[in-house]
């Protein structure tokens, strides 16, 4: 009872800390929200703005994702309005998610307070790197929460109930739920197996798993494809990423990444490169010297705790098998957390952990204070928007913001042909069903009349165009926009001139 009350005392300033840190990088205070402007989150916000007004997911809109955030947000925006805190308070609640999560696992192979530190890892590592309440974090935390569910036992219905959220988690990401349910159902079978149960035994407890799971799964399927047909649900859904995902001509692949990172960081050694190159070291590479200790039963370990760490390993493994077709930094962080639980426990196996584990500490209160510095410097450039003032961390992001701001009124049709991040703030509306053109096959050419016949339809008086969008370095044949830009030079002229953006309106006389 007394080490449960110190347990339990010990957790207190932990979450204090983890409190102040989210809220510090993500608010100034009191309660103006930092935007990072990397623009995921305001993608899914601006489809739950189109879908309060009427507008269905696929049929009147392109997406790609499963709809579990835009709806989610919706539900949200419908009941506190349209707030610019809202994503922001979004991630303070993610982030003291994880770390609770993280705590509850770590307790089962750490003791004492380093059991708090692959959760404070996590936030200042790969959770701060990406402060975008995107889909990956929510399915990301519903798949731990299952991996809680099942740490203590595999009953039928901790098993059904583990099942059932990594259906909901498919609901956010098609990719990391049914790829965590093949993980989750691997170590069920391996689990089963080593207490000697039946063939019989081991398929009845794989269908008290995947029955919730594909029947959730089923029912977001079967509701979307009757609303919008077959065909568009799983082109959009399914063919498309498979076909166009990599056709962005970013760094998505895990042989792109480290080839990005790695020269980067020896050539001209970026801090910023530390904390990506940190997890390209670690993922997944851990979970495989963890196995290794496992089998050659190299670490003094419980029944439990070995469960746990072959569990973590096989999860771990599956979710970095979601993402590796378009493993850059941000995305293998969302499926991490998993590593720095067995990193952490690996180093405290080491004859070093007595002076590694102070050293983390040190570093981590030193990233905390670094990461708080930098972001409350936003407090010089804040913008009013109908949402609610905003900050800003970068200086070029205000100009573009504040004249729009300041130029449009809420609900007016604008076009912003290189992000998605003005809809929701300044509450415009996107006349295309697209999120933003790229000169490289990711944009259609079946797509571009319905772009040119929304900007006709609606008579869209003004248009952001970013000199990325024809510098993307693509080949030649896959830019299908030109009948867009031949569109845009006939009815529009150029009226003000940003770093990259260029704005501009249509003209008076155009017909």
């Amino acid at each position: 009872m007394v080490r449960w009350k110190q347990a339990r005392l010990g957790l207190v300033p932990v979450f204090l800390l983890a409190l102040v840190y989210l809220y510090l990088v993500l608010f100034i205070p009191v309660l103006t929200p930092l935007d990072p402007g990397l623009g995921d989150d305001r993608l899914f916000l601006s489809e739950a703005m189109r879908i309060l007004r009427g507008q269905l997911i696929y049929r009147d809109f392109f997406d790609l994702n499963f709809p579990g955030l835009p709806l989610f947000y919706a539900l949200q925006i419908r009941l506190l309005g349209a707030r610019a805190w809202i994503p922001n308070a979004n991630l303070v609640c993610l982030g003291m998610g994880f770390m609770w999560l993280s705590i509850v696992i770590s307790r089962r192979l750490l003791s004492g307070a380093t059991a708090y530190l692959p959760g404070l890892w996590f936030l200042c590592v790969p959770f701060h790197s990406y402060l975008e309440a995107t889909h990956h974090w929510y399915s990301i935390f519903l798949i731990l929460t299952a991996t809680v569910v099942l740490l203590q036992s595999r009953s039928s219905a901790r098993l059904a109930l583990a099942g059932g959220l990594c259906g909901v988690a498919s609901f956010f990401s098609q990719n990391q739920g049914p790829f965590a349910a093949l993980g989750f159902a691997v170590f069920i079978c391996w689990d089963a197996r080593r207490d000697g149960k039946s063939k019989r035994q081991i398929l009845s407890a794989e269908g008290y798993f995947l029955l919730p799971c594909g029947t959730i799964l089923g029912i977001v399927i079967a509701y979307f494809v009757l609303k919008v047909g077959f065909g568009e649900f799983f082109g959009s859904t399914a063919l498309f990423p498979i076909k166009y995902w990599a056709a962005t001509n970013d760094p998505n692949s895990w042989s792109d990444y480290a080839l990005i990172v790695v020269p980067e960081f020896i050539l001209q050694g970026y801090f910023r490169v530390l904390r990506p190159l940190f997890l390209a070291l670690i993922i997944p590479w851990v979970y495989i010297v963890a196995i290794i200790y496992y089998r050659r039963g190299m670490a003094a370990v419980t029944d439990l705790q070995c469960r746990l760490i072959v569990l973590l390993s096989i999860l771990g493994l599956s979710l970095f098998a979601s993402i590796i077709n378009a493993a850059n930094a941000t995305r293998l962080g969302t499926v991490s957390l998993p590593g720095f639980i067995i990193l952490i426990w690996l180093l405290v196996q080491g004859r070093w952990s007595r002076k590694a584990i102070p050293l983390l500490w040190v570093l981590i209160a030193l990233l905390m204070l670094r990461d708080v510095r930098i972001a409350q410097r936003g407090r010089a450039h804040y913008v009013e928007t109908p949402s609610g003032r905003v900050a800003l961390p970068f200086r070029f992001q205000e100009p573009p913001l504040r004249w729009l701001a300041q130029n449009t009124h809420p609900g007016e049709y604008v076009f912003d042909a290189a992000t998605s991040d003005f809809y929701f703030l300044l509450d415009l509306q996107n006349p295309t069903r697209l999120w933003w053109l790229t000169s490289c096959d990711f944009t259609r050419p079946e797509q571009v009349p319905g772009v040119l016949r929304g900007l006709e339809e609606h008579q869209v008086r003004l248009i952001l165009w970013n000199t990325y969008i024809d510098d993307m370095g693509c080949p030649p044949n896959a830019d299908h926009i030109q009948p867009i830009r031949d569109y845009l030079h006939l009815h529009y002229t150029e009226i003000k001139t940003f770093d990259l953006e260029t704005v501009w309106e249509r003209k008076a006389d155009s017909d």
